[in-house]
Formats: structure tokens, C-alpha cells, sequence
């Protein structure tokens, strides 16, 4: 039987968001394994369990230059020349460095590469350009760079794998989205609030990255008692932005919520998202949102931009001031076609559904058997 490597930083990545492509894998006659980092918090393993995947422990870190890279780098090199693989698919920068790296070295293949969007991005940090280098040099060494976003696809074009495509983000399942139980007057209930109150969503990892204090300094700005903001996730950052949350005034009405397992209902008794990250490739939780038929306030960024129009949201950009107080509260100006921005925003999941980034993958896996 034919055997597929997946390579990422971290060994959480496959089990929330490569089930699918196993899955597609295995439907082809391939033995999958995952090679990540398995110290990882909040980590489901049973999804990739009851999958039969192999898994083997690669103990990534972050800083890409770190020695502890290089040992895990030779532990990967002593794997592919053990193993043969048939197949190996990369993801995210660390990952995808040390997984081609280490194919070329062993000649294994063929070798993809998804970009779960480039750290470099139009109009961001001039620091993060440090990886375009790095990004175009691997590139030689990818037999498929796939990317999910138009914007880093356009700019792989110019790299040098063989072959690069653009998926519509890596996929929702758009009809699981569109139905919940949970109402708002029941959560409004649960979290000690007036039952009239508005009620703002985000959900995603608590770090700067994730930019949840653009919503709170526009809440404070705005000063309507009547919204509040609920954040789902637990990150590193939380102590810090519990102190803004505090020097905001904003105690009562922004709620950490924590980790929760069954988001697909928050989001159903919720009034709009928010999506104000300083950097994204294709955001699954803004996809699952829309699909769920919410309206949206995002930054104005890659990702975000191709995701949300003015049919459907508000944007604002994240070196203007004022920006996001501006969006937010023109969001709320349009109370009475929120409704309408939700079906619109429903229609244009429909393209990013779960069956249509399969069917490419699926091309995409056969086409190197």
C-alpha cells in the first residue's frame, strides 16, 4: 500500500483541519501518517485516531531558526529514509520548510506544499518580509504549492514549483452551519444580559495576531450600552487583554468565554462577527460565520477582503484611525438589513463549500499517484 506523509508545526493542525484530506487519501489507497508536534493544548486527537493515521512526534517549535528545528529536521530526514514515502504534503511555514527541506535530501516525493497564507502580505509588517526569500527559494524543491487566497497565489506564480493552484480556502460544510438551537434570548439568559442586548462574536486564539482590541477600543469609543462582545479561545495573550478590558471600562459588557466546543450554535444566536486580525490566509472561522449567515466587521485585510463586501459587512483598514469605531458603527447603522446581509453572505459560501475544495484536492492527489 502506498504511503502519505503530513508534515506540520504542530500535530492539533491535522485533527481541526486536515481530516478531509486524509480522508481523500486513504479513499486513494494511501497508509497516512502526520508527523507534528504533539504537546500542543486543546488537542483532539481522537479525530485522527478513529482515521487510523499513524502518528509520529515531531517536536517543532515555533522560531524557525531554532535549534531544536535542526534535530527535529534530522529525526524527519531518518524517517523518509526509513519509510519510502510515496507522498508528502507540507503545511504552514515551519512545517513546510523542514518537510521540503528534508524531501530534497532524501529524495522523496512528490512533495505539496499549501500556504495557509504567506507570512508577507501586502501592506503588512515590513519585518514579516524576512520569509519571501525563504518561501521562493523552497519553492524549487515543491512539486505542487498550493495556496488559498488570490493574492499569494498570484505572487506563487512567480516562484518556482512546478505547478501552482489556488483553493477556495480549505472548506466548510456550509449546510451544517445554517441551522442551530441555541436562541439569543437563551444565551442573553446565560450570560446575565438584557435580553434586548446586540451581540458581537469573535472567534480564534487569543493573540495580538487575532487583534480582539480593535473591537474594544471601537466599543469604547461608541459608548452603546446596548452591545456586547463575546471572544471564544484561550490564547497566551488573555492576562493582557483583560487589563485593556478593564482600562476600557468594558468589564460588563466583553465576555472571554473560553474555550467552547459547539461554536456553529454561538454563532447562531449571535447578532454579527468580527474578524479584525492583523494577518490571515483564508479565516475558517469568518467562512464558518458567513455561513452561518451573520453579518460581518472585519479589517481590511488579505483573506478578509476577498471574503467580505460591502453586500455583507464592513471592512475598515487597520492603520486608519478611527477605522474600526467607523465600521463598527456604520454595522450598526444597518440594523435592518442584517437579514439580508446574512443570505448574501450565505450565497457566497456556497463556493468555498467543503465538496468544492475535495473535489479539487482530490484532482490534485491524483494527478502525482
Amino acid at each position: 500500500m502506498k504511503k502519505a506523509l503530513l508534515i506540520a508545526r504542530e500535530m492539533k493542525f491535522f485533527s481541526d483541519f486536515e481530516v478531509n484530506n486524509i480522508r481523500l487519501l486513504q479513499s486513494l489507497g494511501f497508509t497516512v501518517w502526520c508527523g507534528g508536534n504533539e504537546k500542543t493544548r486543546l488537542w483532539d486527537a481522537r479525530r485522527i485516531d478513529e482515521l487510523g493515521v499513524k502518528k509520529v512526534d515531531l517536536p517543532f517549535v515555533t522560531n524557525p531558526f531554532a535549534a531544536e528545528n535542526r534535530r527535529v529536521y534530522r529525526e524527519l530526514c531518518a524517517l523518509m529514509e526509513k519509510e519510502r514515502f510515496d507522498l508528502v504534503h507540507c503545511h504552514m511555514p515551519v512545517g513546510g520548510a523542514f518537510g521540503r527541506l528534508s524531501a530534497h535530501r532524501t529524495k522523496t516525493g512528490p512533495v505539496l506544499y499549501t500556504a495557509h497564507g504567506f507570512h508577507f502580505l501586502s501592506g503588512g509588517p515590513k519585518k514579516n518580509w524576512i520569509y519571501y526569500p525563504i518561501e521562493k527559494y523552497l519553492s524549487r524543491y515543491t512539486d505542487v504549492l498550493i495556496t488559498i487566497n488570490e493574492e499569494d497565489y498570484r505572487r506563487a506564480l512567480k516562484f518556482h514549483a512546478k505547478k501552482v493552484i489556488r483553493l477556495p480556502g480549505i472548506g466548510v460544510d456550509t449546510k451544517e452551519f445554517q441551522t442551530g438551537t441555541l436562541t439569543k434570548p437563551a444565551l442573553c439568559e446565560k450570560l446575565a444580559i438584557p435580553p434586548d442586548s446586540i451581540l458581537a462574536l469573535s472567534v480564534g486564539e487569543i493573540r495580538p495576531l487575532k487583534n480582539h482590541e480593535a473591537v474594544i477600543r471601537a466599543m469604547q469609543a461608541l459608548n452603546d450600552p446596548r452591545l456586547h462582545f463575546l471572544i471564544v479561545g484561550v490564547g497566551d495573550y488573555e492576562e493582557e487583554l483583560k487589563q485593556i478590558i478593564v482600562s476600557c471600562g468594558l468589564s460588563d459588557r466583553v465576555h472571554l468565554m473560553g474555550w467552547q466546543k459547539d461554536v456553529k450554535e454561538l454563532l447562531h444566536a449571535a447578532d454579527f462577527y468580527c474578524q479584525t486580525s492583523t494577518r490571515e490566509g483564508m479565516p475558517v472561522a469568518l467562512m464558518e460565520a458567513m455561513a452561518a449567515g451573520k453579518p460581518i466587521l472585519a479589517s481590511d485585510i488579505r483573506g478578509n477582503n476577498e471574503l467580505c463586501e460591502k453586500a455583507g459587512g464592513e471592512l475598515f483598514r487597520l492603520l486608519e484611525e478611527g477605522g474600526a469605531a467607523g465600521a463598527l458603527k456604520a454595522l450598526l447603522g444597518r440594523q435592518d438589513e442584517w437579514e439580508a446581509m446574512g443570505r448574501f453572505n450565505q450565497k457566497k459560501m456556497e463556493h468555498y463549500d467543503r465538496s468544492v475544495v475535495s473535489g479539487i484536492m482530490r484532482e490534485v492527489y491524483s494527478s502525482l499517484i
